[in-house]
């Protein structure tokens, strides 16, 4: 990879050498009345007879060697009304951007002689009537999209790279982030209309990305620059030749597989958040190659690791005979780990680091073939922090006396900063003692994160009606968490300790995945049948070695560390997805002998998965706690040591020994597989000159299956869905004037269950004393969606759009807690009904005064509800005989909202912008029985970014992320009173990066 990153980068650098004083002209050619790409345009700057291009499958074209200064263009294509472009200024070693639209030649409307034909235009002889536009009357890029848009087939939203670069958007996950009714949480997943990841898929130029988080559907989305970003393009609404598995919007990130000019861009991002700079955080030693978010086997579990029957009990008793055979071999064993200790210290806070490369170029053999290229990089490293937080889990109080009243939610287990609310503060108030070096009370949590990327892209066009895309990307992230909980565990404590809690936990994600894809156009059936076909082969690894639990419980009343209170674990899971996806598609458009256009599609999808997830688990035995507090303070501040044989004395067949490990039998190791196979036929008819059409269905075959591998002798239960399913959709799109629509569509789609959430297996999250169990009897959602806009498009890159949608929800999936566990159930029904208002208006057109104001928002308003499953709702009616059968749909937010305002001034060649973002509360866990639920609640984020160009290709950015800081909080709400289920703060981002352009 590396050799191939330098040959690419000396080319890129080598070819250089153009024509000086010469530029370049690239766009894309499109018809003005469906927004479809015009292949075979033939683009001319006059009085240069070598300066033309040919428009490839995408309607794309490429002119290079065009003399610094000012030009003319004729754009001329077979059916097309003639266009004739001036004023196109072109820059001395600069590539300018023109996008057009060609309108199709009306025979009823002009003389039989005047209608464009493929004569010979060689010489550049133009005698035909064209439409005479000047340069700077065209679309930019952006209008270009809401084009697209306006005449797509689906209801849809875009943001292309002319927004991306006006708003400073680094990565795709920011762009999405201003996109109508969506909002992306921690900085990376997209929730669409208020849905969580479940109802959302990704893909990259048509094909899905896995997730690099394998226990959810949601893509990592900040691992995209948006430097090779083309367009970010958000449907809404289903057609058959989308995958099914989607609700809330499909993304499709498309990139550029042909760079507008030859590249090399590089930047570096330097950051501070105001919790970590200057603040101590919290350490614990790692490998020699975090840095590379690589562990270097410092964590891992050896290859040939096996306790067998080899226990401190057996060692012990066998030296009671005089056998130290078996303690050796303990402690041969024992010394295999890492044993350095495992209770945190301090370090100082450091400033964030970013710097990413990116560079292409293309080359161009003769007029209809090219070949291109497009390399980048990206790493990142960032420290999060923070104190005070709150952790609280509860449970049901006394229902004799306390029902109703805020006592009824007693605690189950809380780490707070506030003192009062434990039963044992009267300790506290009466001066008892306290061990000195204890932390304050509440949470604290440091992570350390790296992030970094990269892609490789090579694209062939032999000719106009053939491309083929070779394309390689990896992401390798890791986060370092830390994090530190002292409070109370109510419900095994009588009220006299205090538990200080220690999660230090190592996870490292990796995603591979290697994509091919074809283009190609056949002459002879209609107007060209085309075939687009997509192979992917894709690996996504989670692995987090020697995850490590520690818990101690201090006795106010006896003044000691209490070994009863003590639980002291290690953990070593590793998880393993491959997937290998394949599809093809035919389209077909013609014209009917009555004029109006039709286009036939049809194609099909095959997908295989496969997951392997395996965990061991290592519970601490024989731990010897000094009695005086000074010394079991320094004992725990030094755990684990003394580990293993410490001292042998033959003569009296004794032994001292240290701390031990044992094996512990844990059934959560399963195996996955999962079978996708998928057929669509689907027409897009003009029936009318306003009226359009797109019917079509979609037949999606489920085999998704789960088998727990137990270590115990009991028998598996197997996860398994093999079902198929008809997903129809229907959409109408009555043009009202020629820039205003009106959309009606229908849409069936469903949800599938992850893997974690169907396999029967029983996992322990330790710092919250809660587990997560599979549920195997799981069944797909299906989902029917309605969706009804009006959206107008006054002027270029102008939009105001009105949608309302309804969703019928039949087995919707939800997360619910019941006696320690949170485990995923389906629901009977629920709908999702809502309104969204998008508007983006440029300022000038109202003054001369607002030139370069420009503003947008988008707005959702949603309501949700599903109904509560029978024993669910018997259980709160044993209380609440008249409780409601509805509640709100997991995950699903009441409103979205984002707003942006930006400045561009001219003289300074800089853009300030603000913008801000906040959704409404959403389910997050659903309680069985009176308890009330938890949710999460809103958290307003406020961004502000100067971004300014300077020249000789330098550029800079200046960034205040999360200006409002908000507090992140989960709650549950019981007569009248809040109680924290978790509350943090992250901090404001302060980010300067500098970029320059070679």
């Amino acid at each position: 990879m590396r050799s191939v990153f330098h040959i690419l980068l000396v080319l890129s650098l080598a070819s250089t050498a153009t024509v000086w004083g010469a530029g370049g002209i690239t766009g894309r050619v499109a018809s003005s009345t469906t927004g479809e790409p015009l292949r075979d345009a033939r683009v001319f700057v006059l009085g240069h007879s070598q300066s033309l291009g040919m428009t490839d499958l995408d309607g794309r074209y490429f002119i290079e060697g065009v003399p610094a200064g000012t030009h003319a263009l004729r754009i001329f294509r077979s059916g097309y009304d003639l266009l004739a472009v001036a004023d196109v200024e072109v820059t001395e070693g600069e590539t300018r951007r023109l996008d057009v639209t060609l309108a199709p030649f009306d025979a009823e409307s002009s003389e039989a002689e005047n209608a464009p034909t493929d004569g010979d235009v060689g010489g550049e002889i133009f005698e035909l009537p064209a439409l005479v536009v000047t340069a700077s009357e065209l679309q930019s890029v952006d209008a270009n999209l809401l084009q697209v848009r306006q005449r797509s087939s689906a209801l849809s939203d875009a943001m292309g790279s002319e927004s991306m670069s006006r708003l400073g958007l680094g990565d795709a996950a920011e762009a999405l982030g201003r996109v109508t009714g969506t909002s992306v949480v921690d900085g990376k997943y997209v929730v669409i209309r208020g849905l969580g990841d479940r109802y959302t898929n990704t893909m990259l130029n048509g094909i899905t990305v896995p997730s690099a988080d394998p226990d959810r559907r949601a893509v990592q989305l900040d691992q995209f620059p948006s430097e090779l970003l083309e367009s970010v393009v958000t449907a809404k609404s289903f057609t058959p030749d989308q995958p099914g598995s989607f609700s809330g919007g499909s993304v499709n990130l498309q990139t550029k597989s042909f760079p507008d000019q030859r590249f090399l861009r590089t930047s570096v991002k330097m950051g501070m958040n105001s919790n970590v700079v200057g603040e101590d955080l919290l350490t614990i030693p790692g490998g020699g190659r975090d840095w590379l978010a690589r562990d270097d086997g410092t964590r891992s579990l050896p290859s040939d690791f096996d306790f067998g029957d080899v226990t401190y009990s057996r060692a012990n008793q066998a030296a009671k005979v005089g056998d130290f055979s078996v303690a050796k071999e303990l402690d041969h064993l024992l010394g295999s780990f890492d044993n350095r200790s495992f209770y945190p210290t301090a370090k100082s806070g450091e400033p964030n680091f970013g710097m990413s490369v990116a560079l292409g170029d293309r080359f161009h053999w003769k007029e209809e073939s090219a070949f291109g290229y497009m390399l980048s990089f990206k790493y990142d490293r960032s420290s999060s922090h923070y104190t005070n937080g709150t952790v609280g889990r509860y449970q049901e109080g006394d229902r004799t006396q306390d029902f109703g009243t805020p006592a009824y939610v007693a605690m189950s287990r809380v780490f707070s900063p506030d003192p009062t609310i434990y039963q044992f503060f009267p300790y506290i108030e009466a001066g008892a003692q306290v061990p000195e070096g204890t932390p304050p009370f509440g949470v604290t949590r440091s992570v350390y994160s790296v992030d970094w990327g990269s892609l490789a892209q090579i694209a062939y066009t032999p000719s106009s009606r053939h491309e083929f895309t070779l394309r390689y990307y990896h992401n390798q992230s890791a986060d370092d968490s830390i994090k530190r909980g002292v409070g109370e565990s109510a419900k095994s404590d009588s009220g006299d300790a205090f538990r200080e809690n220690i999660d230090l936990l190592y996870t490292e994600r990796a995603i591979s995945s290697a994509q091919m894809e074809g283009k190609s156009v056949f002459e002879g059936l209609g107007e060209g049948l085309r075939l687009d076909w997509r192979l992917a082969k894709s690996r996504s690894t989670q692995d987090q070695p020697d995850y490590r639990s520690l818990e101690f419980k201090w006795n106010y009343i006896f003044s000691n560390y209490d070994p009863a209170g003590m639980s002291l674990n290690r953990y070593f899971r590793k998880l393993e997805d491959d997937n290998t996806e394949g599809a093809i598609d035919l389209t077909l458009p013609f014209t009917l002998s009555s004029g109006r256009s039709i286009e036939l599609k049809v194609g099909g999808l095959y997908s295989e998965g496969e997951r392997i997830y395996r965990g061991r688990q290592f519970r601490f035995e024989h731990m010897v706690v000094p009695s005086d507090p000074t010394a079991a303070r320094e004992w725990l501040e030094s755990f684990p040591n003394p580990v293993g044989l410490i001292s042998i004395n033959e003569a009296t067949n004794t032994m001292e020994f240290g701390s031990s490990l044992r094996k512990i039998t844990s059934n959560i190791n399963y195996d996955g597989e999962q079978v996708i196979s998928a057929g669509y036929a689907m027409v897009d008819w003009r029936f009318l000159p306003s009226w359009r059409a797109i019917v079509g269905a979609r037949y999606e075959l489920t085999d998704l299956t789960t088998i727990p591998r137990p270590e115990s002798n009991i028998e598996p239960e197997i996860g398994q869905i093999d079902q198929w399913e008809i997903l129809p959709a229907a959409s109408v799109v009555y043009e009202l004037r020629e820039n205003m629509n009106l959309r009606a569509a229908y849409g069936r789609t469903l949800a599938r269950p992850t893997y974690r959430e169907m396999a029967a297996v029983r996992v322990y999250e330790p710092f919250t004393d809660e587990f997560w169990e599979g549920n195997p009897d799981l069944e797909l959602t299906l989902i029917d969606n309605f969706d009804l806009r009006w959206e107008f498009f006054p002027r270029s890159s102008e939009l105001l759009a009105v949608s309302l949608f309804y969703k019928k929800l039949a087995d919707a999936i939800e997360h619910t807690f019941d006696k320690g566990a949170i485990k995923p159930q389906n629901v009977e029904d629920g709908v999702v009904y809502g309104i969204e208002l998008e508007y983006r208006q440029d300022l000038a057109v109202w003054s001369e005064a607002l030139r370069g104001l420009s503003v947008g928002f988008n707005f959702a308003l949603i309501e949700s509800e599903v109904t509560i499953p029978e024993l669910d709702l018997a259980a709160i009616r044993e209380l609440i005989p008249d409780a409601d059968d509805k509640r709100p749909l997991f995950g699903q937010s009441n409103y979205t909202f984002n707003a942006d305002v930006s400045y561009f001034v001219v003289p300074w060649n800089t853009t300030f912008t603000l913008s801000y973002n906040v959704a409404g509360e959403r389910l997050h866990v659903v309680t069985t029985g009176p308890l009330p639920d938890i949710y999460e609640q809103p958290s307003p984020t406020l961004d502000f970014n100067i971004a300014k160009t300077f020249r000789h290709g330098w550029a800079a950015r200046l960034s205040v992320d999360n200006i409002l800081d908000s507090v992140r909080e989960k709650t549950l709400t019981y007569a009248g009173q809040s109680f924290a289920y978790e509350r943090y703060r992250v901090g404001r981002t302060y980010a300067l990066s500098v970029a320059k352009d070679f």
